[in-house]
């Protein structure tokens, strides 16, 4: 997992989770990976039916915010 620790050093996760044993370190890495693909299947569909159901430049215009 050393190639998460540049991202994850400002979440604190290097000192706070690491301490908490192997299978806290399994816990948050499971809710990391859901959580991240779960924003992103919605951030997707939600872009998409924006796109073609309202007008594409709003979709364009989530994206820029």
């Amino acid at each position: 997992m050393r190639w998460l620790k540049g991202p994850l050093i400002s979440f604190r996760f290097h000192f706070q989770i690491r301490s908490a044993g192997e299978a806290a370190v399994t816990r948050y890495f499971n809710w990391f990976f859901w959580f991240i693909n779960a924003g992103s299947l919605i951030s997707f569909t939600l872009v998409v039916y924006v796109q073609q159901e309202i007008a594409f430049f709003y979709g364009y215009l989530i994206c820029a915010l």
